[in-house]
Order: C-alpha cells, then structure tokens, then sequence
C-alpha cells in the first residue's frame, strides 16, 4: 500500500505489486485498472417472481418499473404490495454484483447492515438480466426472484415504484389463519 496517503479508506492501486513481481514475471507490463461501473440514472424494469409457485398456466409474478433514486426498502415494498402481502416481517435481498462479489441487504430492523434504505436500485450493480433473492418472513419463507430486465433511457417521470404487468393469482400471506 502506498503509505504516503491519507486516505485509509481508499483502494490500494491496481499495479502496487507489479515492482515485486516484475523480476519473477517480466512479461507483467501492463498495468490494466478496474473500469468504474456505471449508475444507470433511468426507469429500472424489474420481473419479481414468486419462486416455487405455479399459477394458472404457469408462475405468479409481477412487472414493476423503479425510479433509479428508490432505495431496496421501497422495492420490497412494491414487490410485498404487488403480491397483496401485508409488510410486517423482516427480509433480505441477495444478490452477487458485476465483479461477482455476494451482497445483502437487511431490512432495517435488523441488528445487521448493511440495511435496504442505504442503496438504490441504481447503485446495485445489476447487469441487465441478473437477478437478487429477496426473502421475506423468514418463519414462512417467502422466495422471490428479481430480475433486472431492461434499465430505460432518460428521466424517470414518477417517485415511487409501481406494478405494470402482473401472471397469476399471488397465494394467501397466511393460508392456515396464522395471523
């Protein structure tokens, strides 16, 4: 690490190593650093999938369109609201980003961060048709597939996340009368 800077949080440079190794691998000469990912600024289109479940004539999902500046938080809000689930159960997203790193977010009732109401759908990281597991209450175990599908061009023209297509009849939250 170049110890002359100040800046402990900062990354290490890409080529740091490269006078170390340079006599055991002289090839080594290009010096290749890490693209900056991109913040798509327009509509997301996301595909949130009931996982295991079939509807009529095949699986139970919903399209939702998410302005770029919605945090996780209001995602699963619209994912819950789009499947007539009542939010009073904690979850998580899990998905893996562009350079193939795991992330989570927790609800954020939850003792551990990082938290769903401290990044966008615009900061994830999700290439187009990657997908994140979103698990909701975990007693019952609710799966849901998010998929990324389209990022649109342009600016978003509405706040808050809202259900464009839907396939299939969501099952009841509570069919046994648990609640």
């Amino acid at each position: 690490l170049d110890e002359s800077s100040d800046d402990f949080s900062a990354e290490p440079g890409f080529g740091t190593l490269q006078s170390a190794f340079q006599p055991y691998r002289p090839e080594w000469r290009t010096v290749y650093s890490r693209p900056k990912l991109e913040v798509r600024s327009g509509t997301h289109h996301f595909k949130a999938t009931l996982a295991g479940w079939q509807g009529e004539g095949g699986h139970i999902w919903r399209r939702l369109e998410v302005p770029p500046h919605a945090s996780l938080d209001m995602l699963a809000g619209a994912i819950l609201g789009a499947f007539e689930f009542d939010d009073d159960h904690l979850y998580d997203f899990h998905y893996r980003d562009q350079r193939g790193s795991a992330r989570a977010y927790n609800h954020p009732s939850t003792d551990d961060g990082p938290f769903t109401t401290q990044i966008t759908v615009a900061e994830t990281e999700l290439a187009l048709k990657d997908a994140m597991r979103f698990t909701f209450d975990y007693g019952d175990d609710w799966q849901f597939d998010v998929r990324l599908e389209a990022v649109a061009e342009g600016r978003c023209k509405f706040k808050r996340p809202k259900v464009v297509e839907s396939a299939g009849k969501a099952p009841e939250q509570y069919p046994n009368g648990d609640w």
